[in-house]
């Protein structure tokens, strides 16, 4: 995944105590390209994408496992499940970037429902279907990668012994195939004793769904 966020930012101190605060944490933590391509894909993809990687530094970070002042205001609002409240911060963000309802008190009815029907046994990691009634498809995602498009894309890299990494990539969108992009990279950030597996000029496939827009250069978030 192309999305980049950091653990500290500028200007912010301790951790945000309610939903609404997480949007201003959220602003601050997320690059330009993140925080477009969160707010201009659709909901299930951009927080979907972000549930096991991101959403878990929230949920490990700000306390939502523990007794966090974060989580009291979740759980106030009929939040009862971690996963839940990682899931219900993305989705709230996403909905208020794009200035649509948060439906927060349906959201909370929907999870707890969820989990008074979940089988008991043999049961983990939760289903990330019942965040949405309907899922966007991959051909409908494409459209938001049109041919002759500049995106980011992630380039796996080896790096040291039995460890590796990615980088990031930048490429033009060549054509589409079935569920995937093809793509030709036209630049790469190098990192010493990296060793990608994509040089510059390859053209390959990738799936859309790990890859992000680049933000026009007069675009501002919320016309900031």
């Amino acid at each position: 995944m192309s999305t980049v966020w950091s653990q500290e930012s500028n200007n912010l101190t301790g951790k945000p105590k309610t939903l609404t605060q997480c949007w201003d944490y959220l602003d601050k933590i997320f690059d330009d390209t993140s925080k477009y391509t969160f707010k201009t894909l659709p909901e299930d993809i951009s927080t979907g994408r972000l549930h096991h990687g991101f959403g878990m530094w929230i949920r490990n970070n700000w306390g939502l496992w523990k007794n966090s002042d974060l989580k009291k205001s979740l759980l106030d609002s009929g939040f009862v499940h971690p996963d839940d409240m990682s899931a219900i911060i993305l989705k709230s963000y996403h909905r208020h970037l794009n200035g649509l309802p948060l439906n927060i008190k349906e959201e909370a009815i929907k999870y707890r429902t969820f989990w008074q029907t979940a089988p008991q046994d043999g049961f983990s990691a939760p289903d990330l279907k019942r965040d949405h009634d309907s899922f966007t498809s991959v051909e409908e995602l494409m459209k938001y990668f049109p041919i002759g498009d500049t995106i980011v894309v992630s380039v796996f890299a080896a790096f040291k012994k039995n460890y590796a990494s990615s980088l990031r990539g930048i490429a033009i969108v060549k054509a589409h195939s079935t569920e995937k992009l093809i793509v030709r990279l036209i630049s790469l950030e190098q990192k010493s004793r990296h060793k990608p597996d994509r040089q510059i000029g390859d053209e390959y496939e990738v799936s859309p769904i790990n890859c992000s827009l680049i933000p026009p250069s007069n675009w501002k978030i919320n016309g900031r």
